[in-house]
């Protein structure tokens, strides 16, 4: 059994939400999350360390956590064209043994910020059994997955990052790279 976590998201979030139209961008940039507290809508294990770092599990099993910015971000224009957006950030994911890995995380673009029937483990505090890949979950999700998927997943690798639309299956997979 793979030991669950601790991921400690550092330093900076930034996401810049572009509309199609000459409507004014949305954009909020981090750098670091104390100071950003009340921008931000935490839950479950979920908290803000001391020293301003986003931390979203501990190093309990079967735990999770969501940290949302607390204000929408519109991503269709009135002609509902998608507008593009980029984000960039650095994590850590902590395993809770040397021999264990965790297994990941994702960045989510959801209509709603609770998704109470979220289970953790291989669903990544974003699904469940029963709703993974209904099309009206809405969701977009850029997973960083540690693990290769359980007996019904269509992960081909372990480590890896994927593009998820309503489900845990990814359409687009990617090894991860390491930089020290």
């Amino acid at each position: 059994m793979i030991a669950l976590f601790s991921l400690v998201i550092l330093l900076q979030i930034i996401v810049l939400a572009h509309r199609a139209t000459s409507e004014t961008n949305t954009e909020f940039i981090f750098q670091g999350f104390k100071v950003n507290q009340s921008k931000l809508q935490l839950e479950e294990d979920a908290t803000i360390t001391p020293n301003g770092l986003l931390r979203l599990t501990n190093r309990h099993s079967d735990r999770a956590g969501t940290a949302f910015y607390n204000k929408p971000v519109r991503l269709l224009d009135n002609n509902s064209t998608v507008r593009s957006f980029s984000t960039s950030f650095v994590f850590v994911i902590i395993p809770s043994s040397s021999n264990n890995g965790g297994f990941g995380f994702t960045f989510t673009l959801s209509p709603t910020p609770n998704r109470p029937d979220a289970e953790t483990a291989q669903y990544l505090g974003l699904l469940n059994e029963d709703d993974d890949g209904d099309p009206d979950n809405h969701v977009f999700a850029v997973e960083f997955d540690t693990v290769q998927g359980y007996k019904d997943s269509t992960d081909r690798i372990g480590n890896h990052i994927g593009l998820n639309f309503n489900s845990l299956s990814s359409h687009v997979q990617e090894p991860v790279a390491y930089y020290d």
